[in-house]
Parts: structure tokens; C-alpha cells; sequence
């Protein structure tokens, strides 16, 4: 479903969506100047989720070259070390999911090496610190709700749009707090977002294929 690419090494890191059988997914590492699949490690190989099927979906990379990868269906993220070569599964807690089923989507890294995952069906995001292995979750302003995708500004701040009601969001992790934004438009569904050159920038599916561009100082669209 999807891939990233170690800047570094050059690797691209491939997670199987499902795996065979399945629920035994596994992440694939793919050399481009060798033009060959190298390494290949199960994503869950303590079988620490308890659920009768596991999908595995989108990955983020640390400055270490550490992988790590949300299952969409089985409430965890998996962490390949790159020192150990040795894969570790962190269920999310109830406590932040609501019970299974919340379909960690999104999957990013900021600048203090926490991973940060968008929970799709519980209008939540989670933030996993990788020093102390706990989670923390955020609900979103406007909840119940369903968010697909999230990412980080050169501030550190977490920008997620809201899928299901047309809003951009940003977390700003200093103070905890969170201010949104109306996308103006009744059809907006924004899936993904991205800062670039201090502007946000939107991917809208429910305006057919739109992107939007949103100014943080000024607040306009």
C-alpha cells in the first residue's frame, strides 16, 4: 500500500499490505542499483496483536535509518531497529483506539524522533515516543470524525486534515492545543497534507483531484 525511502542507504522499504497466508505480512527492502529485494523481516513475529486479521499500510524512517510501520488492521506499529535487524510490534492502547478497529492510517516522523499515527475511524491522532515506548493520543476538535493522513511543519507542529467534515487541523506540541480550520468548499474531503515553504499544502479527493494551498499567517485558503 505503500513505501518509503531511506535517504541515506538509497533502500526503498515496501511493507506487504496482508502477506501469505494471511496476517503474515512482512517488510521488504528493495535495493535500486542492485535491482534486487534484499532483506525481508515479519512485521509482527512475536504475534503480540490479537486480532484474527492484520494488514499492514504506511511506514516512516527516524534519522537512525530505524522503520517503522502502522497496521491498519491489527491497532499497532512495528519498528524494525536497524542496528539489531530485529522487528518489535507495539499494540496501541484501548485507552487511545476505543477497542479494535481504528485503523491507524498515516504514519510520520517529527523532529524529536516520536511517531505520530492518524487512528482513521476514532478522530484521534497518537503520538509514540520512541525513547520511552508510550503512547499518547489527541482527539480531534471535531470528533466523532475520520482522518486519513497527517504530517510535520519545520515547527515541529502536527497538521492533519479531517476527511469526513472538510477541515485542516494543526497540533501545536508546545502547548498541547489545537486550532482547526473550514476548508471552504461543501464537497471538500482533504486526505493528505504537506508544508512547503511555510505554506500547507492540501490534497482534496472530494473536489476531484484539488489542491489547496493554506497560509498559516494570514489563515486564508
Amino acid at each position: 500500500h505503500d513505501l518509503n525511502i531511506d535517504q541515506r542507504s538509497g533502500i526503498v522499504w515496501v511493507p506487504e499490505n496482508e502477506g501469505v497466508p494471511a496476517s503474515q505480512m512482512k517488510l521488504l527492502a528493495f535495493n535500486p542499483k542492485a535491482e534486487k529485494w534484499e532483506q525481508e523481516y515479519p512485521l509482527d513475529p512475536a504475534d503480540v496483536l490479537d486480532v484474527p486479521l492484520k494488514h499492514a499500510q504506511s511506514l516512516a524512517i527516524d534519522s537512525k535509518g530505524n522503520v517503522f510501520v502502522g497496521m491498519i488492521l491489527g491497532d499497532g506499529l512495528s519498528k524494525w531497529d536497524r542496528e539489531t535487524k530485529k522487528v518489535t510490534t507495539y499494540p496501541i492502547p484501548e485507552s487511545i483506539t476505543g477497542g479494535h478497529g481504528s485503523l491507524p492510517y498515516g504514519v510520520v516522523t517529527d523532529k524529536n524522533e516520536n511517531i505520530w499515527v492518524a487512528l482513521a475511524r476514532r478522530g484521534t491522532i497518537a503520538k509514540f515516543d520512541t525513547k520511552t515506548n508510550q503512547w499518547t493520543g489527541y482527539r480531534a476538535p471535531i470528533y466523532p470524525s475520520f482522518i486519513r493522513r497527517l504530517n510535520v511543519d519545520s515547527k515541529n507542529n502536527i497538521w492533519f486534515p479531517i476527511y469526513s467534515s472538510g477541515d485542516l487541523v494543526r497540533l501545536d506540541q508546545t502547548t498541547g492545543k489545537m486550532k482547526d480550520w473550514k476548508i471552504p468548499s461543501q464537497i471538500s474531503q482533504p486526505c493528505d497534507v504537506q508544508e512547503y515553504d511555510g505554506k500547507i499544502w492540501i490534497a482534496d479527493d472530494g473536489q476531484e483531484a484539488t489542491l489547496i494551498q493554506f497560509d498559516p499567517a494570514t489563515e486564508k485558503f
